[in-house]
C-alpha cells in the first residue's frame, strides 16, 4: 500500500517545474557537498585508524616526497639518502669556475631520528579537525614543506667560505703613511675581491636543508679598505703641519733643537677603527735622545770582584744615566701634536738615574774571602785554538755562583759557531782529531774542572776525552761539545764562589774564590789497568769535612788509542 502511494506521488510530480527551481538547485548542491565532505572525512578517519603513524599526503622534506609512507618506510627512505645528504660535495660556481666545498667541514650531519619524527608528525598537530584539514590539503596538492634537520655551524661555514680561493680573489690593501726625510709618503688603499659571505652562506644552507641540486652560484663583490685615502691624506698633512717649526728639547742642563726630519722620524701611524692615529714611537724617542745627549744613555755598572795578585777586592759599581722618566713619551707627544697657533715648541725631560743591579753590599754578603783552589795548564803560543781558549776564559772570568746554585759551561757560553766569533781548531771526534769552530776550549774545561775538583765542590757532569792528552792529569780532565758533553758543578758551600780566569801567551790559570768552610781535599793517585789495547783509569778524591766526616767520590774512565773507531778493542 505504501509503495503504491509513493509511486503515485512521484508519478504526479512535474519534475521539470519542481527540480529545476532555484531553491531545489541549492538544495541539491548542498546535499552533494555534504556527501563529498562525509566521504572525505570517512576516508580520513579510516586512514587514521588503519595506520595511525602513516605520513599525511603532501608531506615533503626538501625535494623528497614522503606522502602516505608508513613510519618504517619513511625511516628506510631517509637512511638511503642519509649518506648523500651528509657527504655529497657542494659545487660553488664563481664567475664560471667550479669549486668544491665539503659540508662535513661545517656540518655535524643529519639527525635521522628527528627527520622521521618531523615527517610523521607533519600536519598531525592539534585536534582531529585540524589534522583532517591538513590531510585534505595534501590530497588536493597543497604540500607541507619541511627542511632536512641538518646541523650546520654557521660560524665554521663562513670560515670555510672565506678560505675559498677563487681566481681574482684578493684582500683589500689599507693605505699606508710613512715619513721619509721631510716628506710624507702616502700609499693609497686598493679594493679587494671576496665572496659575499652572508648571501653565499644562505644559499649553501638552502641547498643542504632542501637536498636540492648541490650547486651554488656566487658573484664576488668588491671589498673596500677600512680606512679611506682621504684619511691617509689628512694624517699626513697634519704631521707635516705640526712639524713645520723646530722642536727644542731640554735634558738636565743640555738643550738640542730637532728639525722637521728628526721630528717626523719620531712619529708612528696606526689604525684605530676607521681612522689613523698619529702618535710618538717610544723607542724612536729614547734612541734619538740617547744619540743627541752625551749625558744620557750611560749604563749602570755592577759592583764586581777583582782578584789581581790573589787579593780579594770588591770594586764599587757606578750609577747609570738614562732618558728619561716614565712620562717622557707623554710630554713629547703633548708638545709635538699641539697644532694650536703660537703653541710653545719646547719640552723639558728629566733624566733617569739607574742604580746598579749588584751593589757592594750584595757581594759582601756572599762571604768571598779567599782563594780555595787554582789550576794551570799550558799551550803553545800562536795556535788558532789559543784564541778560543782566551775567548771563553774572558767570557766566564768573574762568574758568580751563589750557594746551592749549579753552573753549566754550555748554558753560559752557548753554541760555538764561526758567526759568533769562534775560530776553527782541533777537536777529538770518534777518537780522531778534526777541525771545528771552538776547538781548544776543552783545555779551559779541563782547567776549570781541576780547579773545581781541588776546591772540593760537587761535580755533577763531566766527560774526559776519548783519547788521553799528555798535557792533562791522567783521568782528571774534561771535554766540551754542544749541547753535550757539558761540564756542570754545584756550589755546595755556605757562601758564594767566583770563577777567576787569567791567561798569558802560553798558559791558562783558573782559580776558585769563595768562603772557606774548613773542608780539605785529598787526591789519591790514579789507578790504571790495561783493557785490551786500551787503558782504564780510576781517580778518587776524599773530602774531609770540619765535623770529621769524609766523603769519597771515584770516577772510572777508559782511554782508547788515537784513530780507533770503536770501543770493541777495549774489551778483555
Amino acid at each position: 500500500m505504501t509503495f503504491s502511494a509513493l509511486a503515485v506521488f512521484f508519478a504526479r510530480i512535474n519534475w521539470r517545474e519542481t527540480v529545476f527551481r532555484p531553491r531545489f538547485i541549492v538544495l541539491w548542491l548542498c546535499t552533494g557537498i555534504v556527501a563529498c565532505f562525509c566521504s572525505l572525512f570517512a576516508a580520513f578517519v579510516l586512514s587514521q585508524f588503519s595506520s595511525p603513524r602513516r605520513v599525511l599526503a603532501g608531506v615533503q622534506m626538501g625535494v623528497v616526497d614522503f606522502s602516505g609512507l608508513s613510519q618504517e618506510n619513511a625511516l628506510d627512505l631517509i637512511r638511503t639518502l642519509e649518506h648523500s645528504i651528509e657527504y655529497d660535495l657542494v659545487t660553488l660556481r664563481v664567475d664560471g669556475t667550479d669549486l668544491l666545498i665539503d659540508p662535513s667541514d661545517f656540518s655535524s650531519g643529519l639527525d635521522t631520528a628527528k627527520a622521521v619524527e618531523m615527517v610523521t608528525d607533519a600536519g598531525q598537530e592539534g585536534m582531529l579537525w585540524g589534522r583532517f584539514l591538513s590531510w585534505t590539503r595534501g590530497k588536493f596538492g597543497k604540500k607541507i614543506q619541511l627542511d632536512w634537520p641538518v646541523a650546520i655551524d654557521e660560524s665554521k661555514m663562513r670560515t670555510v667560505l672565506a678560505g675559498v680561493d677563487f681566481p681574482g680573489k684578493r684582500s683589500p690593501i689599507e693605505p699606508v703613511v710613512r715619513f721619509q726625510g721631510i716628506e710624507a709618503d702616502v700609499s693609497y688603499g686598493v679594493d679587494g675581491l671576496s665572496l659575499p659571505l652572508e648571501e653565499t652562506g644562505k644559499k649553501v644552507v638552502g641547498v643542504l636543508v632542501r637536498f636540492d641540486e648541490r650547486l651554488v652560484q656566487a658573484t664576488p663583490v668588491a671589498v673596500r679598505a677600512v680606512i679611506s685615502d682621504g684619511e691617509a691624506d689628512r694624517v699626513a698633512a697634519f704631521a707635516l703641519a705640526v712639524t713645520a717649526r723646530s722642536l727644542t728639547v731640554e735634558v738636565d742642563e743640555a738643550t738640542v733643537s730637532l728639525n722637521k726630519a728628526e721630528q717626523l722620524s719620531l712619529f708612528q701611524v696606526a689604525r684605530e677603527g676607521k681612522n689613523f692615529h698619529l702618535s710618538v714611537d717610544p723607542d724612536a724617542v729614547f734612541n734619538l735622545i740617547d744619540a743627541k745627549f752625551d749625558t744620557v744613555g750611560i749604563p749602570a755598572r755592577n759592583a764586581y770582584f777583582d782578584f789581581t795578585g790573589g787579593v780579594v777586592r770588591i770594586l764599587p759599581g757606578t750609577v747609570g744615566v738614562g732618558c728619561c722618566t716614565i712620562d717622557t713619551v707623554e710630554r713629547m707627544e703633548s708638545v709635538m701634536l699641539d697644532s694650536s697657533p703660537g703653541s710653545r715648541r719646547r719640552v723639558r725631560l728629566d733624566p733617569e738615574f739607574i742604580a746598579p743591579a749588584v751593589s757592594e753590599t750584595d757581594l759582601v754578603d756572599l762571604q768571598v774571602t779567599k782563594q780555595l783552589s787554582s789550576f794551570t795548564t799550558t799551550y803553545r803560543p800562536g795556535e788558532s785554538r789559543v784564541r778560543n781558549i782566551h775567548k771563553i776564559a774572558d767570557m766566564l772570568s768573574g762568574t758568580v755562583v751563589r750557594p746551592g746554585e749549579s753552573f753549566s759551561v754550555n748554558q753560559a757560553v752557548g753554541e760555538r759557531t764561526a758567526a759568533s766569533g769562534w775560530v776553527s781548531a782541533g777537536v777529538i771526534e770518534n777518537g780522531s782529531f778534526k777541525q771545528s769552530p771552538g776547538g781548544g776550549i776543552s783545555q779551559f774545561a779541563t782547567t776549570l774542572y781541576n780547579a773545581v775538583y781541588n776546591a772540593g765542590l760537587e761535580i755533577n757532569t763531566h766527560t774526559p776525552h776519548s783519547v788521553y792528552i799528555s798535557r792533562y792529569p791522567y783521568g782528571r780532565e774534561a771535554t766540551l761539545s754542544y749541547p753535550e758533553p757539558d761540564l756542570v758543578f754545584t756550589n755546595d758551600t755556605p757562601g758564594g764562589i767566583v770563577v777567576w780566569a787569567v791567561h798569558t801567551y802560553s798558559s791558562l790559570t783558573v782559580a776558585i774564590y769563595g768562603h772557606d768552610d774548613g773542608r780539605r781535599v785529598e787526591r789519591r793517585p790514579p789507578e790504571m789497568e790495561k783493557v785490551g789495547v786500551c787503558e782504564r783509569v780510576s781517580t778518587t778524591r776524599v773530602i774531609h769535612r770540619p765535623d770529621g766526616r769524609r766523603d769519597a767520590d771515584s770516577y772510572r774512565w777508559t782511554y782508547r788509542p788515537e784513530g780507533s773507531m770503536g770501543w770493541e778493542m777495549c774489551r778483555k
